[in-house]
């Protein structure tokens, strides 16, 4: 018999995936969330201060890129946060991912203390060859 390899998802139905992290309760000269949405060829982010935006851009994104993008979040697919309370003031993320007119999935994290922060950490680093393309830390500096 011939021996069969399995590999991960390849997620190349994805025509779109983003991220989306929410910062904690904080004054807002320092509160920042940010929204990633990626398509074929670009990404754009878009980060405020309790709906106000402050920073947006938008990157060309490769071939090569928007494929390990996919497979990235291909592979997310399932990794459920825990549930729990939630929680005042915590951080939290939602990560999704659209097959053309199709939702795939959609989830989120709440982050209360520990709780959910390696979820929310994964799914962070799905999105890391995307958010390189970005000055994060100017992004995100405080006011």
């Amino acid at each position: 018999p011939t021996p069969t390899t399995t590999t991960g998802p390849t997620g190349e139905e994805i025509t779109e995936a983003g991220f989306a992290f929410r910062d904690s309760s904080v004054p807002p000269e320092y509160h920042r969330s940010w929204t990633l949405t990626v398509t074929p060829g670009q990404a754009y982010i878009v980060v405020d201060s309790y709906g106000d935006v402050v920073g947006e851009e938008t990157a060309e994104v490769d071939t090569a890129t928007w494929t390990e993008l996919q497979a990235n979040v291909a592979a997310l697919e399932g990794d459920e946060a825990a549930e729990g309370e939630p929680c005042a003031g915590g951080t939290g993320a939602d990560v999704w991912a659209v097959a053309g007119d199709d939702q795939l999935f959609e989830m989120t994290a709440d982050v209360c203390g520990e709780g959910n922060s390696e979820v929310v950490e994964r799914w962070e680093a799905a999105f890391a060859p995307i958010t390189a393309l970005f000055d994060m830390e100017a992004l995100l500096a405080a006011e």
